[in-house]
């Protein structure tokens, strides 16, 4: 499948999705996973890295874990979703902290496990996460079912452009 087609239909997908389960959001391709307030968009990216992936899995381990198989695209759209649904419960103070902290990390060449560690304890950070847990804990089925379909769309576009 071609990139272009794939991204349009997890955006479907996904859109689809939170008009159905009734969050006032959208969704749009970006590099990288991230919220935008003040629109009300949820970017999603296809790529990560396995350290990232890893530190970040540990770190929802250490918070209870999740109680549906592993697929990191997800993890990363209700982590994201989370941040919606927290944003008001943040002081201004943690807000301030995390974007301060978060900019001393974005001018970093490569961030090891204890600045992501740093980073996932924000928070700002550690609330939208702790949110994605309960939330895909208290949904499983539906959430494994969302997840199987963005799987098996990037799944199409791995066998094109790898063989």
């Amino acid at each position: 499948m071609e990139l272009n087609k794939a991204i349009t239909e997890i955006r479907n997908i996904l859109d689809t999705w939170l008009k159905d389960n009734g969050f006032d959001l959208t969704t749009r391709f970006e590099q990288d996973f991230g919220y935008y307030h003040n629109s009300n968009i949820i970017a999603f990216g296809l790529l990560t890295t396995e350290k990232n992936e890893e530190c970040f899995a540990n770190f929802v381990d250490d918070l209870g874990g999740y109680g549906c198989d592993d697929f990191g695209f997800i993890n990363s759209f209700f982590h994201e979703l989370g941040h919606h649904e927290t944003y008001d419960t943040i002081s201004d103070r943690d807000y301030e902290y995390g974007q301060m902290v978060k900019a001393y990390l974005a001018d970093k060449e490569e961030l090891d496990r204890y600045d992501l560690y740093t980073y996932f304890n924000l928070p700002i950070e550690r609330a939208a996460t702790e949110w994605a847990v309960g939330y895909i804990n208290d949904h499983t089925p539906e959430v494994m079912e969302l997840g199987q379909k963005v799987r098996n769309i990037i799944n199409e576009v791995v066998i094109d452009v790898w063989g």
